[in-house]
């Protein structure tokens, strides 16, 4: 097989970037909320979670209750936001905080790019692959964001078939989402899975991560209850997947 060197397989001609457009190379763009968690790899906050680039456009001025409760006040920003990240080039939004779900219509309707506010917004694709007789447990940092705004615009309508698991009474939980003591991490799985283990009944059929903070454990939460999994990292591969396509050489 011949071997392009570089000056034989460069492009032809490049597109100079829009007006306005100051970096490229992005095809994710996230929205996020200051915090004190620790945002270990894994966190959607970490980059270091993904294996593509992706950029964060911080809503500097925004705060974790207006989101949690739906604040409309804040929609101007987060839309200017979204804005700002396609104007930059990404080819989709997403948001790391699973309330920012309150917005997604919003941001939907503002931009031109998907947009996937929140992790809730693959509820309805679940409950579907699971099976009539089947439940998602939903683990949410608080359950109080479980807002039926944030149910409508997410387009969840099923609400017998899905589990509630709230951390908000875990310590170890608190601790490293709201910026105490040194969290260990063991202890800290250990309290995830006992939350969980106290929540779900055999009729669950998957598992369901809402705060981006938890992806971290994914892994062991899976291998603890031999069950699927869904959290935002997941979500955001699979949106990365479907603006950058991987080419296929099979006709060659």
């Amino acid at each position: 097989m011949r071997t392009l060197s570089w000056h034989q397989s460069r492009p032809k001609a490049w597109r100079n970037l829009p007006d306005g457009q100051a970096v490229a190379g992005y095809p994710i763009g996230i929205l996020c909320i200051p915090g004190v968690a620790a945002l270990i790899p894994g966190n959607v906050q970490n980059a270091e979670t993904f294996g593509f680039p992706v950029t964060y456009h911080v809503l500097r001025d925004v705060r974790f209750e207006q989101i949690a409760k739906g604040d409309p006040a804040i929609i101007p920003e987060i839309v200017d936001a979204a804005e700002c990240l396609v104007q930059n080039g990404v080819k989709a939004i997403v948001g790391a905080c699973g309330s920012l779900g309150h917005y997604q219509s919003a941001v939907a309707n503002a931009v031109s790019v998907p947009v996937f506010m929140s992790i809730l917004t693959q509820v309805p694709l679940l409950l579907n692959s699971i099976g009539a007789d089947r439940s998602l447990a939903i683990v949410f940092a608080t359950k109080t964001a479980f807002s039926p705004l944030i149910q409508s615009e997410c387009g969840i309508g099923d609400l017998d078939r899905i589990v509630q698991v709230d951390l908000m009474d875990c310590p170890a939980f608190l601790s490293l989402t709201h910026g105490g003591e040194e969290c260990d991490g063991d202890e800290l799985l250990t309290q995830i899975i006992g939350k969980i283990e106290a929540g779900v009944n055999p009729s669950v059929g998957a598992i369901m991560l809402q705060c981006s903070d938890l992806p971290p454990f994914a892994a062991e939460i899976q291998q603890h209850f031999g069950l699927p999994v869904f959290d935002m990292t997941g979500l955001i591969d699979w949106v990365h997947n479907s603006v950058v396509r991987r080419p296929f050489n099979g006709f060659v």
